[in-house]
């Protein structure tokens, strides 16, 4: 992989002047009726916005969801800081947060303030959002040609936090290590003196294959019982177990391997979700699109 510099460093305040001002330009639309934020900008020009909006209820959701993303790209720096696309949510999906998304530190901005409290997941959630940065890790490795120089860092915070994941799950202590070379990386790339050359880059190669062995020491601690092949038709995936994670590019598929917990724990996951709904009268329809309104992720083939 070769490393692209793409970073712009815009300040703080920046950061605080772009959120209250996209937070005040949503609410003039009459259908949205709080804004949130949630995360945290620890290394601005590396850290994006992240936002959740209430809307009134799902009537031209797409219509709604277009006018939002719009105002969202409006402006070149709207672009770089809301890197991802927002939570849009009714009040009738909030009940559901605690299947999709954690939504860490949220913060009121604009509009009615909801009761919302503190989003704690289960061990099914931990792993599906585990297994969906590990996959993503697993791709980055193995890219050839050029390669974002933000998008590898946002990447592998996503990794540091899924080490920290696996610390409570799996009892070890790696997380804090890690973080700690994470983040000097991270200031070395935002500090406006320091010239990004090969050498700040090869530590961030580094980074890279010292995530992936901490990842494998932890990994190889859990349940691999049993034989799991599943089957993603149409992202041409082969999903199987395997004691550590591993992605391989196929001829005309990939195969991408995991411990099997993540199979018994996505099956899990499966029944509680499907459970909740049904008794809300709700199917298999209404999840993928509250999971879709949530911003949340697949686990594995669902």
């Amino acid at each position: 992989m070769k490393i692209k510099n793409d970073l712009v460093l815009y300040s703080l305040s920046e950061y605080e002047s772009c959120l209250e001002e996209i937070s005040n330009i949503l609410m003039k639309q009459n259908f949205i009726v709080s804004v949130y934020k949630f995360g945290n900008i620890n290394f601005p020009g590396i850290s994006d916005i992240d936002i959740l909006i209430v809307i009134d209820n799902l009537d031209n959701y797409k219509i709604k969801r277009s006018i939002i993303l719009d105002y969202l790209k409006c402006k070149e720096i709207f672009i770089y800081l809301f890197f991802h696309e927002p939570i849009i949510v009714t009040r009738e999906d909030l009940k559901f947060m605690h299947l999709f998304h954690s939504a860490e530190n949220l913060l009121w901005k604009e509009g009615e303030k909801i009761n919302l409290k503190r989003n704690f997941f289960e061990k099914e959630e931990c792993l599906m959002w585990n297994s969906y940065f590990i996959i993503n890790f697993l791709l980055l490795m193995k890219k050839r040609g050029n390669v974002s120089l933000r998008y590898t860092l946002l990447l592998l915070n996503n990794l540091a936090y899924t080490i920290k994941s696996n610390d409570s799950l799996l009892k070890t202590n790696l997380f804090q290590e890690f973080k700690i070379s994470n983040d000097n990386i991270r200031r070395l790339c935002t500090d406006k003196q320091q010239n990004l050359d090969d050498r700040i880059f090869k530590q961030i190669e580094f980074q890279i294959k010292k995530g992936f062995i901490l990842l494998k020491k932890q990994e190889t601690l859990r349940s691999n019982n049993g034989i799991y092949i599943r089957l993603d038709i149409k992202k041409r995936i082969f999903f199987v177990n395997y004691k550590y994670p591993i992605y391989i590019n196929l001829y005309l598929f990939k195969l991408i391997a995991l411990p099997s917990e993540y199979f018994q724990s996505k099956d899990v996951y499966i029944k509680k979700i499907k459970k909740l709904f049904e008794n809300k009268n709700l199917g298999i329809n209404e999840i993928m699109a509250t999971r879709e309104r949530f911003q949340s992720v697949f686990f594995l083939d669902f």
